[in-house]
């Protein structure tokens, strides 16, 4: 009789079965919260804000539904009392709880990969959750044609990206093909730019630089190409190795201080006072700058620097780019 009252019950419950044998032999205050009522524990986990997930909260036990956790979320853990001290494992690993009333616990930390969460008390089970541990994956970045050299002697770089999450920057790095060689005077350059790509997908971008100022404009020299993502793993391109394009002025004036810049760059300790004296020459012809008053107070201040200046790389440094900028505002009135 009592076994034919336990089938019947059994069929009776149908899918609910396993839950209510569980909750009649579970001790009341170890059973779920009712609807509406607040859950003597919960478990808050953060996903990186980079991630655009929002925060689970954990208040029942999941059973077997696995959630995802990202890398680099951290939990916070909140536990009452009503026994024992609790306990809460974290990956398989105990996580000491504290506590400043013996009455509420609470533990928070990074959560580790594993596959479980779980809350017990006086060696009885309060919460258990399975969860899957989601690593973050390297960025990835590929050449989708060869770099070009555009009209304007700029450069583009025809690229595909991609990351689980975003790519957060692009770094185009340059540097000497020969470090070793006579070279102009000029410095290693790098600049970085910000990239957001959709997550989980190919996205392509051209980005174009304009490095024709720079002294080391005709000489040999190697670029890399590194992307970042926001955790700070990086991939980069093979180094790329090219001549750097130079601009092509048409003004004569333009084309002269030009010419004057690479001898700066090729002798940037060497005596300024030749170079002074093509300063002044062209400042007593106002006619070839077409009486531009910047022009004329620009060339002064460079004529003066030189003068009254000891050679140094700062000095000549700070000459080639002023005697760039009137270039271009010869070449471009600009």
């Amino acid at each position: 009789g009592v076994f034919l009252f336990f089938v019947t019950a059994w069929l009776m419950a149908g899918p609910q079965a396993g839950e209510r044998i569980r909750a009649g032999l579970m001790p009341p205050f170890f059973q779920p919260a009712a609807a509406g009522a607040a859950s003597p524990f919960q478990i808050v986990i953060t996903p990186p804000d980079y991630t655009g997930m929002a925060p689970i909260v954990l208040e029942d036990s999941s059973g077997g539904v696995a959630i995802e956790i990202p890398e680099g979320s951290r939990y916070k853990a909140s536990v009452t009392r009503l026994l024992a001290p609790p306990h809460l494992a974290v990956g398989g690993a105990d996580v000491p709880m504290a506590s400043a009333d013996n009455t509420h616990y609470t533990a928070e930390g990074i959560v580790p990969p594993g596959e479980t969460i779980a809350i017990r008390e006086f060696f009885l089970p309060r919460g258990r959750w399975h969860y899957r541990w989601r690593a973050d994956a390297p960025p990835r970045i590929g050449a989708t044609g060869p770099a070009a050299v555009l009209p304007d002697s700029t450069l583009r770089f025809p690229l595909r990206v991609q990351d689980d999450y975003s790519v957060k920057e692009l770094t185009l790095s340059m540097a000497l093909e020969r470090a070793d060689q006579p070279a102009p005077l000029g410095q290693d350059w790098q600049e970085t730019r910000s990239i957001l790509s959709p997550p989980g997908a190919d996205f392509s971008v051209e980005p174009v630089y304009d490095l024709t100022a720079h002294g080391w404009a005709g000489q040999p020299v190697v670029f890399t190409l590194t992307v970042r993502d926001h955790k700070g793993q990086t991939a980069s391109l093979p180094p790329v190795h090219m001549t750097l394009p130079e601009r092509t002025f048409r003004h004569p004036l333009a084309q002269r201080l030009i010419a004057l810049r690479k001898e700066i760059a090729w002798n940037p300790l060497g005596d300024y006072r030749p170079l002074t004296e093509d300063v002044v020459e062209i400042l007593r012809r106002p006619a070839a700058f077409q009486d531009d008053k910047i022009v004329f107070l620009t060339l002064s201040a460079a004529a003066a620097r030189r003068d009254r200046a000891a050679p140094s790389e700062a000095t000549s440094l700070w000459l080639m780019d002023l005697l760039w900028k009137i270039a271009l505002r010869l070449e471009d009135d600009n």
